[in-house]
């Protein structure tokens, strides 16, 4: 069962993503980035903590 907020979105973990898609999970402390990398899609995502917001950008 996945997790629903109580702002009725779906979270699900990156790995998840990663599995399907073949790619590998990076995770630089420093800059917060995580980035995803796969033979088919680059996703990069940006940790906001003040903002509790999560910045995504693919590239096929």
């Amino acid at each position: 069962m996945p997790y629903i907020d109580t702002n009725n979105r779906t979270l699900v973990p990156l790995r998840v993503f990663s599995d399907v898609l073949d790619g590998e999970i990076k995770w630089n402390n420093t800059t917060k980035i995580v980035t995803l990398k796969s033979p088919e899609l680059t996703v990069i995502a940006t940790l906001l903590l003040t903002r509790r917001r999560l910045l995504l950008t693919g590239k096929m």
